[in-house]
């Protein structure tokens, strides 16, 4: 087995670590108290910062409202009793095993109702300004307070791609919108000095009109954030980096796998796009992959184990691509580039598997332009399976930024 020591980090060198690097030997985070509602924080290198993260919630008050045309509100009730009587029909027929003939009319009656009021769901109903106080100022310094002798830096985790996201809690239907914008990009710039912002809430008719007052029609003139707990409840995602320093020993079987991927290739070769995924995502992968990880902090460990087991095996996957379906071809082809007949299926399928966002997705979309998925069956794959059938490996030291998501939610 190969040994690989690696000081620094394996992504890019021109690449620095970004955020806190958790360390388990510091003996001062044993006595750091953590305040009411905080989410707890990490250590630096040095031990002398504790970055914590933002409390679990924070608080959001209403500002200012303007209202719509809300005349239609009547057409809204009348569409709600309609769908629940369809709605309750539907599923009397599917329980009575009704023949397939009426349980279709009324999926048509019901496709027919939506689309008669369809424009309801695309008319705003509201506006509604928000402030959002994200707490990480007073977090700060409840951290500082409570732990005022003990000689340690607290310090805010930096945030990135925050968000700002409405879930609906009642949703009238799939097809009709309560929120137009569900979720919103909070700009860097706006998460002024201690985390806080203002958001708007576009709501259309299905999520003005349980507004009303019952009484006078009217669109509240005080309207408190309770009064949108039945529709909607905002919530910001965030993200930030973590890094540790983790050892791991990566053991694999290049023929086993090999084997694996002739065995599920298509007759004629054709390897599919979804079956890379469905390799390389499997846990069990003992055939031909075993990984073990230690790192300081279990929080961090999991999503580097992950993150790091999908990378080794789309490398696995690569080299056993690269050393019998080019082969086999006969020819290397460039990166993404067009074949000169035209795109083919192979292509066409790793134009759509690089939409995904996740990164094994990615190399998999590279894997089949290279190799147009063409795979099995040939004298190069079988001499490839008779020569790696050993196990090879490394072990590596690193140290690794990992991103992670957060979410918070508010109370009124």
């Amino acid at each position: 087995m190969k040994s690989i020591i690696i000081l620094g980090i394996m992504f890019a060198a021109s690449q620095t670590i970004a955020g806190p690097i958790y360390t388990s030997s510091c003996e001062v985070a044993k006595d750091i108290q953590n305040p009411e509602g905080s989410s707890g924080f990490f250590m630096s290198e040095d031990c002398k910062t504790a970055y914590i993260l933002p409390p679990s919630r924070g608080t959001t008050t209403i500002v200012g409202h303007t209202a719509g045309d809300l005349q239609r509100c009547k057409e809204i009730d009348s569409f709600n009793k309609n769908l629940k009587l369809i709605n309750s029909d539907i599923n009397k027929a599917l329980k009575s095993s009704e023949n397939m003939d009426k349980i279709k009319k009324l999926y048509d009656l019901r496709a027919l109702t939506i689309d008669r009021y369809s424009d309801l769901s695309n008319t705003q109903g509201a506006s509604i300004e928000m402030n959002f106080s994200i707490g990480i100022g007073e977090n700060l310094i409840a951290y500082q307070e409570r732990n005022n002798n003990i000689a340690v830096k607290f310090s805010p985790v930096a945030l990135k791609n925050v968000k700002l996201a409405w879930n609906e809690i009642e949703k009238i239907d799939p097809e009709m919108k309560v929120a137009f914008n569900k979720s919103v990009s909070i700009p860097a710039g706006d998460l002024i000095g201690a985390g806080s912002f203002n958001g708007r809430l576009d709501l259309s008719l299905f999520g003005a009109c349980p507004l009303k007052d019952p009484f006078s029609n009217d669109f509240p003139k005080r309207l408190k954030v309770k009064n949108l707990a039945g529709l909607i409840t905002p919530n910001v995602v965030y993200e930030y980096d973590l890094a540790a320093t983790y050892t791991y020993t990566a053991s694999y079987n290049l023929s086993a796998l090999a084997s694996k991927i002739k065995k599920n290739s298509s007759s004629g070769g054709l390897f599919k796009t979804s079956t890379t995924s469905k390799i390389i995502e499997k846990n069990e992968s003992d055939s031909y992959f075993k990984f073990h990880m230690e790192c300081d902090d279990s929080r961090i460990c999991e999503q580097a184990k992950t993150e790091t087991a999908l990378t080794i095996k789309l490398r696995l996957v690569k080299e056993v691509f690269d050393n019998i379906a080019l082969t086999t071809m006969g020819y290397s082809p460039s990166l993404g580039g067009p074949s000169p007949t035209g795109p083919s299926g192979a292509q066409t399928a790793a134009d759509g598997l690089r939409k995904c966002p996740h990164a094994y997705c990615q190399a998999g979309a590279i894997i089949l332009d290279v190799a147009q998925s063409i795979f099995g069956g040939t004298s190069a794959t079988e001499q490839f399976i008779k020569t790696n059938d050993h196990w090879g490996g490394e072990e590596v030291t690193e140290k690794r930024p990992v991103s992670f998501t957060g979410v918070m939610g508010f109370n009124g």
